[in-house]
């Protein structure tokens, strides 16, 4: 729903904020396969590991996937992760963080304000009609 959209979008704001930030290379990508309308979806997922304050070593999945991927094995990435849970962790890029809700965002408001458009305009006909019915 729109709401969670919202909530997700400043939820990842407020992490941001909070967390550390690391450097962490890309190690793997995997792949996740899910059905949508009879068809079989694909996405990508890298996987990062870095290191953190304390010198151990973290690794994860980004939640988010693509197709085709958006990353390389190899690749270095920037990471915001948990001081107090480190296995909490996302890469730091506008898609990763914000790009998904903001989209989902300007997608409601779209919509939203053609049905405010399409309301007004019958509320507008509706009007006119009653004129039209006192003068006759």
């Amino acid at each position: 729903s729109l709401h969670e959209l919202f909530r997700s979008g400043y939820s990842n704001f407020r992490f941001a904020l909070e967390a550390k930030r690391g450097e962490g290379v890309v190690v793997e990508i995997k792949e996740h396969t899910r059905r949508a309308k009879r068809k079989q979806k694909k996405s990508y997922h890298p996987v990062v590991e870095f290191v953190v304050a304390d010198g151990s070593r973290q690794r994860f999945e980004s939640q988010v996937g693509t197709n085709p991927a958006s990353h390389v094995v190899g690749e270095e990435v920037a990471v915001l992760y948990d001081p107090n849970n480190p296995k909490k962790a996302i890469i730091n890029g506008l898609f990763e963080n914000f790009l998904g809700p903001v989209v989902m965002g300007l997608f409601a408001g779209f919509f939203g304000f053609l049905f405010y458009v399409g309301r007004r305009e019958k509320q507008k006909q509706v009007s006119e009609t009653n004129v039209l019915n006192i003068h006759l």
